[in-house]
């Protein structure tokens, strides 16, 4: 039966018989009832919304006088789940259940992950903070040093590129802290047309005093057609300073040179190592800025 007629009556009778008034009826639904019910007549066994499960409904006819069974019959009757509580549907909810969990226990993870990032986010800023002062004291006697009229130009020269490092590293800072007043506007590019060779110039002064150190030569090339490219100063400034800066750090002796090339509708900003003891060793990374969308590859 299905599960909307599990409310059901049978009937029972013993036909054929003589001594009707005799027959005494015995009748018991295994699987529901602890003990047989008794009837002294005919009648209907009434059954009201039965659990889904097995059943078998036995009658039998019993003679009162002499307790000799006349007759015996078993109607088996299985009553069926309703779709929403099928076996199928059980396995569909445990499966639900269990992605449902793992999604919980996912979620408990990245946000805990977040957590911690954010509040390590927050002391690196804290730090950055802290950190603006003392290069705010920095910048001032170098940028009164650069304009004393009285430097001859060998010592002006290292002094202009302790102030260009000083204003680079302010504006570290202050890109550190605008992550808190707005980080997704932190992560759009905003492109600004630019001589590169200029750019490339201005980049990698920074460096010379280190590279000659070190005895390292540090030289770029552009090449024609190049001369104005569209580029997002501040994110540009950070490949080049990496780049270059693990260039001069891991060149013993020999030169670094960065190169910027046009491929196709962008344009490639190269650098090689050029020391016999890391020909082997170190390959040269391109940076593409291709429709608008930069991307670092090596």
């Amino acid at each position: 039966l299905n599960w909307a007629d599990r409310s059901f009556a049978i009937s029972y009778s013993a036909l054929a018989m003589i001594h009707q008034e005799r027959i005494l009826f015995e009748y018991k639904m295994e699987g529901l009832d602890t003990r047989s019910q008794s009837s002294l007549s005919a009648g209907t066994a009434e059954y009201d919304r039965l659990p889904a499960g097995s059943y078998s409904f036995k009658v039998k006819a019993v003679d009162a006088l002499t307790g000799d069974v006349l007759g015996e019959r078993a109607l088996p009757i299985t009553i069926r789940r309703p779709i929403l509580l099928s076996w199928g549907a059980l396995a569909l909810y445990a499966v639900l259940l269990s992605i449902l969990a793992l999604l919980l226990v996912r979620y408990q993870k990245n946000r805990k992950s977040r957590r911690i990032a954010q509040e390590r986010l927050d002391n690196f800023i804290r730090f950055a903070h802290e950190l603006k002062t003392p290069v705010s004291l920095i910048k001032a006697p170098l940028a009164a040093l650069d304009k004393d009229s009285s430097l001859s130009p060998q010592s002006r020269e290292p002094v202009s590129t302790a102030l260009r490092n000083a204003d680079r590293l302010m504006g570290m800072i202050n890109s550190l802290l605008d992550l808190r007043q707005d980080d997704a506007a932190s992560r759009q590019l905003h492109f600004e047309i630019c001589d590169l060779e200029d750019y490339l110039g201005e980049s990698l002064n920074a460096f010379l005093p280190i590279a000659r150190h070190k005895g390292i030569a540090l030289t770029y090339a552009v090449a024609n057609g190049l001369d104005k490219v569209p580029i997002d100063h501040e994110k540009m400034d950070h490949i080049i300073q990496n780049l270059v800066s693990n260039a001069v750090k891991y060149t013993e002796t020999g030169s670094v040179t960065v190169t910027a090339e046009p491929a196709g509708r962008s344009w490639n900003c190269k650098y090689g190592i050029r020391a016999s003891a890391f020909r082997q060793k170190c390959a040269p990374v391109s940076f593409t800025a291709e429709s608008g969308r930069p991307t670092l590859a090596m």
